[in-house]
């Protein structure tokens, strides 16, 4: 109405303003305007007052609902202090407040008191938990869909796949290692690309090896669910051999080598198929890991070996599981804050100053983890960054001792952060 009232008046005023005094003559240029034109105008009106008002009544909502949303954390907040010194009935009160403050910063930025009140719950969990809050730097985003796997660190070159797209890349490292060189990744390879007279076929898993059953030494292995076994290193071009007997795999998840032998943990087939090394190539058809045991590995997702010969394997479940020369061995978590609830890669790291794994967990309470345990289990560390949403998304992690760094893949991205000493 008040849109209207003032196209009212800019229009009389107009008139006024027009040449000639005969009112006569005003009426009849003001019907010069046809029906179909005065009736578009007055839509375009109605239009717009709609949208004005819808525009106000939105704002309004969202300014209620982000006052209502503060009001409900500011509560919590006030029965977690009421219950310090018991975590028990403090946490929920703590996580609520969290909850709700990133509802609040979904509508908009929070103010100065309010991002008090967030930092105030998140250092209290963070207690519980015993966490440790990093700030990962982007170092690449690949393109959008992209669910990267590695990362795998050597000198100065770092390699992950994309298991949406099966491309397998390689990035190089500046003499700092948090830096790219390169301005593109480089393919080396991807599905549907023939290496010799072999189709490269969906990517399974990638890993480093120092020494196995292929011509070269040192150098980076992918496993391929057509049973190619590509290679690659700087100094050698990019081959492709076919494993024997390849067709017994069902759900093949993951790869890794000890004492120069092949490994693939086949969760489909509830097996683990071990490739014994030739002098240069893997000869034979696959033996079974277990022989006397029938394991449960349909939701394992990442295995692992050790220098003794222990296998280590990852589940979704939120366990880990332990072989030695195909027998179970009693592994169990000790001190995790929370237990592991959808943890996605394993790494092992077999170094002289750092002998741990490292477990990724997007699904961790209170936003994605990244726990250090011993080889045993014990826990050492909990990892959480700054911005939730990069650990929300973990699918890998490489942990690197010098410099300390550890680099971690999170959805179709590439960051590093230095590890705290």
């Amino acid at each position: 109405m008040g849109i209207a009232g003032a196209l009212g008046r800019v229009r009389t005023l107009l008139e006024r303003m027009l040449p000639g005094d005969d009112e006569e003559s005003l009426q009849e240029d003001r019907w010069q305007v046809s029906p179909t034109l005065q009736f578009g105008i007055a839509i375009s009106v109605a239009v717009l007052v709609a949208l004005v008002t819808t525009g106000v009544y939105r704002l309004r909502g969202q300014t209620s609902q982000y006052a209502q949303l503060v009001r409900e954390a500011q509560s919590e907040i006030e029965q977690a202090r009421a219950a310090t010194g018991d975590q028990a009935q403090a946490r929920p009160h703590w996580e609520t407040a969290i909850f709700l403050l990133d509802q609040a910063a979904e509508i908009r930025s929070l103010s100065g008191e309010v991002l008090d009140l967030q930092t105030e719950a998140l250092d209290a969990v963070d207690a519980f938990d015993a966490v440790t809050r990093v700030a990962p730097a982007l170092m690449r985003e690949y393109e959008p869909g992209a669910y990267l796997r590695g990362p795998i660190v050597n000198g100065l070159n770092l390699y992950v796949i994309d298991t949406t797209a099966d491309i397998l890349y390689r990035e190089d490292l500046d003499q700092s290692g948090v830096q790219l060189v390169n301005r593109d990744p480089q393919i080396i390879t991807r599905q549907g690309d023939q290496i010799s007279t072999q189709v490269v076929g969906g990517l399974i898993d990638l890993i480093w090896m120092e020494d196995g059953g292929v011509p070269q030494r040192n150098v980076l292995a992918v496993v391929t669910r057509n049973g190619l076994l590509v290679t690659y290193s700087p100094s050698w071009d990019v081959t492709a051999v076919v494993l024997p007997g390849f067709e017994a795999w069902q759900d093949p998840r993951a790869v890794a080598v000890y004492n120069r032998d092949l490994y693939i943990l086949d969760a489909g087939a509830n097996e683990i198929w071990r490739y014994q090394a030739a002098e240069s190539s893997y000869p034979n058809t696959p033996q079974r890991y277990f022989t006397d045991v029938l394991p449960e590995l349909s939701d394992a997702v990442d295995m692992q070996i050790d220098t003794n010969g222990n296998i280590y394997v990852l589940h979704t479940g939120g366990r880990i599981s332990k072989y030695f020369f195909g027998r179970p061995e009693p592994y169990d978590l000790q001190g995790l804050p929370q237990p592991l609830t959808r943890p996605t890669a394993l790494f092992l790291n077999l170094s002289l100053f750092d002998r741990s794994l490292l477990i990724a967990d997007p699904g961790s309470p209170g936003g994605g983890s990244l726990y250090s345990t011993s080889l045993t289990g014990t826990f050492l560390a909990n990892y959480k960054g700054s911005d939730s949403a990069v650990f929300n998304a973990l699918s890998g992690a490489y942990n690197q001792d010098n410099p300390p760094y550890i680099y971690v893949t999170s959805g179709n991205r590439l960051y590093y952060f230095s590890r705290p000493q």
